[in-house]
């Protein structure tokens, strides 16, 4: 298990973002009422750049409504622009970084 802390959404609110094995079928979820982001930690490569955005969508948006297709497609078009800019896990680390 893989914890942060960020301050996200319009009213600045600490969350936790964790990554940990999840059960099911989602890759990652958001919980508003607790401020925690969960990631599958299994994860890698564009498929986690893809989850970690769509998840700090929805908690960084806070209450603004947004349609989970909405999300959804915006995530997949950022993952897809920074995953071909270079955006890669920096190996031993877990902030990304641009090579």
């Amino acid at each position: 298990m893989e914890d942060h802390r960020f301050q996200l959404g319009p009213e600045g609110h600490r969350w936790l973002w964790r990554y940990s094995p999840l059960k099911g079928d989602a890759d990652g979820w958001t919980e508003p009422a607790k401020r925690k982001v969960l990631i599958n930690s299994s994860l890698k490569h564009r498929s986690r750049l893809e989850c970690e955005i769509h998840e700090g969508l929805h908690a960084s948006m806070g209450t603004f409504v947004v349609s989970e297709e909405a999300v959804t497609q915006a995530a997949s078009d950022i993952a897809k622009i920074l995953y071909s800019l270079g955006y890669r896990l920096d190996p031993g680390k877990s902030a990304c970084r641009r090579p």
